[in-house]
């Protein structure tokens, strides 16, 4: 509650006049961001079960649904509110307002069932040594979980850095703004489904690596089209999103396949965003740092090719992790 709270607040004060209000609400509202997307997959774990595959479904299907809605809407509410951006950004802190509400509404239910699971695990002195195993310095020397992470920091770079210049290559390219703005959208769009079936999958798929191996590759041949043909961009726009999508869907699946209860599903989660999302950081910076350096797109397209190959390698190692 007081995440979403805070990512409301956020987006509020960053869209204040001055440098100090853009500054102060993207730090409130990345820390609020942050705790918030370390604490579903334990959410799940803890009130559906890690084998529920309809709410992880949901779950990595959203991540992709809500920047294709920001995306989308960003030029269209500039654009209603007067070419003001201010105002157009700040519009956007009611969607943290509305996942408030419906926790709320569910948060009676799930706190009830929360205190009978701690009801029946006070009874088993068992347990007591499996949380032990199961906190954060464990799964810090378990190569499994770094495995886990190594996929989650590719994905998110991936995702970011397409996410940060997208628009702006297509710009670049020829398009207007606000087409550039919905053909982003698609990505994100193509993404949904994707991202929706990829937790199935790999519980279905066999061998259990191929998933993993899969995910990546139609990213990688996206960005190939991309740099090659950039002004056709729309089968290369697919290809991006349903490569994105699969592999959010399947690194996340993979944190929660390899989850043993909520306190590891918390642990597992915290360490895989906190150095996935950290490395992943340096994407959109690369992306920039490589397009001045060349002049161009092409190079940096090329680049995220090959991170998305050797994401890929990276997936064939993420049998290793356990179910």
């Amino acid at each position: 509650m007081v995440s979403l709270a805070g990512a409301s607040a956020g987006t509020v004060i960053r869209s204040l006049p001055g440098t100090w209000s853009l500054g102060l609400g993207t730090l409130l509202l990345g820390f609020a961001v942050a705790v918030v997307s370390v604490l579903t997959p334990s959410l799940i774990t803890g009130f559906v079960g890690r084998h529920n595959r309809w709410y992880t479904s949901v779950y990595t299907a959203s991540l992709s649904l809500g920047p294709a809605l920001a995306t989308g809407l960003a030029v269209p509410l500039a654009n209603a509110f007067g070419d003001s951006w201010r105002l157009a950004c700040g519009s956007l802190a009611v969607l943290p307002l509305l996942g408030l509400s419906g926790w709320i509404l569910v948060h009676p239910e799930e706190s009830g069932a929360r205190r009978s699971h701690k009801m029946r695990t006070s009874r088993d002195d068992a347990l007591t040594s499996q949380r032990r195993r199961e906190g954060l310095s464990e799964v810090l020397l378990d190569p499994s979980a770094w495995i886990v992470t190594g996929y989650l920091a590719f994905t998110s770079m991936l995702f970011y850095a397409m996410l940060a210049w997208l628009p702006t290559i297509l710009i670049d390219s020829g398009e207007p703004p606000a087409t550039a703005g919905a053909y982003a959208s698609l990505v994100n769009l193509t993404a949904i489904p994707a991202a929706f079936a990829a937790p199935g999958l790999l519980r279905k798929v066999s061998p259990r690596w191929l998933a993993p191996l899969s995910a990546p590759l139609p990213f990688a041949l996206g960005a190939a089209v991309l740099a090659s043909v950039p002004s056709q961009p729309i089968p290369a726009l697919l290809l991006l999103g349903l490569g994105q999508g699969a592999s959010v869907g399947i690194s996340y699946g993979l944190v929660l396949a390899m989850s043993r209860s909520p306190q590891h599903s918390t642990s597992l989660s915290s360490m895989s965003q906190t150095f996935g999302v950290a490395l992943a950081a340096v994407g959109p910076l690369a992306a920039a740092s490589i397009h001045e350096a060349s002049g161009g797109w092409s190079l940096v397209l090329w680049s995220l090719c090959a991170v998305a190959v050797l994401q890929s390698v990276v997936g064939v190692c993420s049998t290793s992790t356990k179910s």
